[in-house]
């Protein structure tokens, strides 16, 4: 292949298809036209482009795209609560380090019998799923949801280790306001900006895109959580703000796994 002539084609197709996602977010955000009547063609180019790239897309992707506004949340939690569970609690930042005074025995390390076992144990459980993603092995994290999208860095973290529980990890968000909501970037622009970018290489694989948040909450103060995709591809993972359609570095958690060893 002639890798020099194939690269002007891309800059020119890449330049070509930023004018038109453009011109398609003018019409939709500006001009108030619905994003249905003008995504299927958006959608076309993108899968043309990314079959240049030989880039697999083998995850499905959303056929309809939501509304998504900034959130505002703090992290409040009730100490006393989680105190009277029979747990030693150290707090900071927003940070919840829990450790069970008698480690809970589970019965397997399914992610389903660790949610149970936690749901009565951790702070508003209920409000987290389980993340695939972000674990591995025995660890198991879990993302909390707000309307049905996760928060990808607010998380309650846990190991299994010979059948017990012995601690776990935890950041809780509590949303006090929103900002002004826009219909989000299609999945497909977010892949090509991935692609324009030069993070996405030929004959990239992606297996997960998924609409949520980034970003986590320090304490009482409020913190802004950005509306992002989610995207999974040949082991690694991407996000791309879900209204500018700009990358995303992820937030530089403190990872929790270091406070369970």
């Amino acid at each position: 292949m002639d890798w020099s002539r194939a690269k002007t084609l891309l800059i020119v197709a890449f330049f070509l298809l930023d004018l038109f996602l453009g011109y398609e977010v003018y019409h939709v955000r500006v001009l108030g036209e619905p994003f249905a009547s003008r995504a299927d063609a958006a959608e076309e180019a993108t899968r043309n482009l990314l079959a240049q790239w030989k880039v697999r897309v083998e995850a499905p992707l959303p056929e309809t795209v939501p509304n998504v506004a900034v959130l505002y949340v703090r992290s409040p939690y009730d100490l006393g609560v989680v105190r009277a569970s029979g747990k030693r609690v150290w707090e900071h930042q927003g940070l919840l380090l829990a450790v069970w005074k008698r480690a809970l025995r589970v019965s397997n390390p399914h992610p389903d019998a660790v949610a149970e076992r936690l749901a009565d144990e951790v702070f508003r459980f209920p409000e987290y799923r389980y993340d695939p993603v972000q674990s591995q092995g025995d660890k198991h994290v879990f993302v909390q949801t707000v309307n049905h999208l996760p928060l990808f860095d607010v998380t309650v973290e846990v190991n299994v280790a010979n059948g017990y529980l012995r601690s776990y990890v935890q950041r809780y968000a509590e949303v006090r306001q929103m900002g002004l909501a826009y219909p989000a970037v299609p999945p497909q622009a977010a892949l090509f900006t991935l692609v324009r970018n030069g993070l996405l290489p030929p004959g990239a694989v992606v297996r997960r895109v998924e609409l949520g948040y980034t970003g986590y909450p320090t304490g009482l103060e409020e913190q802004a959580l950005l509306p992002v995709w989610r995207i999974v591809a040949s082991g690694r993972v991407y996000y791309v703000n879900a209204i500018t359609g700009g990358v995303e570095r992820p937030s530089s958690l403190e990872r929790a796994s270091l406070l369970l060893k």
